[in-house]
């Protein structure tokens, strides 16, 4: 179960996929992240990220960003560097 604070728009995909067998995966990756996609998934899902799959893993938050990248707005780019580098202190911290 996601907490409230991070629910958004990719719960909200995949409760709309359910039929079709798409749940949400999630891995611990921080509590930055999570508020870095919910802003993207909540500003960006329909236009920037319509091919991402949901989940909330360090995957497709690279996927995420890379939506952003290429198909968002400059403001998107922004938020896409601010995932990379934050995925990229996550995994230097578990390193």
């Amino acid at each position: 179960m996601i907490d409230e604070r991070y629910r958004c728009a990719a719960e909200d995909r995949a409760a709309q996929r359910a039929g079709l067998g798409v749940k949400v995966r999630y891995e611990d990756i921080g509590e930055r992240l999570m508020k870095l996609r919910k802003i993207a998934w909540d500003r960006y899902g329909t236009t920037a990220l319509w091919y991402v799959p949901p989940h909330a893993t360090y995957a497709t938050m690279e996927e995420v960003a890379d939506g952003l990248r290429c198909n968002g707005d400059l403001q998107a780019a922004y938020l896409a560097a601010a995932i990379l580098r934050e995925i990229k202190a996550r995994n230097d911290r578990a390193a």
